[in-house]
């Protein structure tokens, strides 16, 4: 569903910016009192809906679920977030789609998005800003979490590997 209109309405909506900034006439579905806030409203309940409820009941979103990542608390990783910093750690996404409708400001709140994910690459937890907010650590399934200073040392080769015979 989401891919769906999301697919579709991004581009509608990126020409109706681009018509604005080219001084154009806007069609009358995109006014704050008709079409745009709806959708954003919509966009925003259902996100924090999706990224709140799903990680805070049951650890994952349906995407993370697929490939075996869990979400958890910084300080305790066995519990699943509370729903308020579910909530909190989902504001990248649910908080950027407020402001989409404010020519630049959408822009740039869609650049802090990219970028939270992002922080990921260099952060020695591999915590995305959006999990910095939440204190939340992403691990996979069955695995330690990052330590503040990089992975879990794993013995080498790992205990019961089995040898090849001799010869």
């Amino acid at each position: 569903f989401f891919l769906i209109f999301g697919s579709t309405l991004g581009p509608y909506f990126n020409q109706i910016a681009a018509d604005q900034q080219a001084g154009l006439p806007s069609p009358q579905l995109v006014l704050p009192s008709s079409g745009i806030v709806p959708w954003v409203t919509f966009y925003v309940v259902f996100a924090a809906l999706y990224f709140g409820l799903l990680v805070a009941g049951w650890g994952s979103t349906v995407g993370q679920r697929s490939v075996g990542l869990h979400v958890v608390c910084q300080e305790d990783t066995t519990k699943n977030l509370p729903m308020g910093r579910a909530l909190l750690r989902a504001v990248v996404w649910w908080g950027a789609a407020l402001v989409t409708f404010v020519p630049g400001v959408g822009t740039i709140a869609e650049l802090l998005v990219f970028l939270a994910l992002l922080w990921v690459a260099w952060d020695p937890r591999k915590q995305g800003l959006h999990d910095k907010l939440g204190r939340a650590v992403v691990v996979r399934q069955g695995l330690p979490p990052v330590t503040a200073f990089g992975p879990p040392a794993y013995p080498y080769p790992a205990p019961g590997y089995p040898y090849p015979a001799p010869g």
